[in-house]
């Protein structure tokens, strides 16, 4: 996910004392997109966010994420709790608990058939196919609102950042850490 996200919360956060940072992930940006599908894995991205944090001088932090962001939160979380302050998940449940809503409810599935879908090799083909169409439909009917579309477009509308995108799907089962393996999280959470 993009800086883009968040471009609404970070001055709200701002004046109520907060420093906060919302960086392009592994792959949204063209000055990090590393390629090959081994490049996302979990661990990596894990990574990419404590060196931010470490950037900014900050041995302890609160930790945001909205979906893709917020599954990376969750990992952050269990894995590093000694760094986090607290976790706040929009949108993306502990990653243990959607391996089990995937297995024990029979709606999961259906609800979440894009990660198998952005898998396959030719997701990136499929998805900016006709100017893009799929991916636009994609992020209709409120999925993303109307006004972010294009900025969205405008970054994953482009091949390398799309295939990037993809990638961290791609790389789940290649990635140290599982999602199924997750441990529980122990610093003061809240998921919306």
């Amino acid at each position: 996910q993009t800086r883009h996200t968040w471009r609404a919360e970070l001055p709200a956060l701002a004046a109520a004392g907060f420093r906060s940072c919302a960086p392009d992930q592994r792959g949204y940006s063209a000055g990090a997109r590393p390629e090959g599908i081994d490049s996302y894995r979990t661990e990596l991205l894990v990574a990419d966010a404590l060196a931010i944090a470490d950037s900014f001088g900050a041995e302890r932090f609160h930790v945001v994420g909205h979906d893709w962001g917020g599954a990376l939160a969750w990992f952050i979380a269990a894995h590093h709790a000694e760094r986090v302050y607290s976790l706040s998940v929009i949108s993306r449940p502990h990653a243990a608990a959607f391996v089990a809503a995937m297995r024990d409810d029979p709606d999961q599935p259906h609800r979440s058939r894009h990660h198998p879908a952005f898998q396959k090799p030719e997701a990136t083909d499929n998805l900016l196919a006709d100017n893009a169409a799929p991916l636009r439909r994609a992020m209709a009917h409120g999925a993303v609102p109307d006004a972010d579309i294009d900025a969205y477009l405008a970054t994953l509308g482009e091949r390398d950042a799309l295939d990037a995108a993809v990638n961290w799907y791609r790389a789940i089962g290649s990635s140290q850490l599982q999602p199924a393996e997750t441990p529980p999280v122990s610093v003061p959470t809240m998921f919306v």
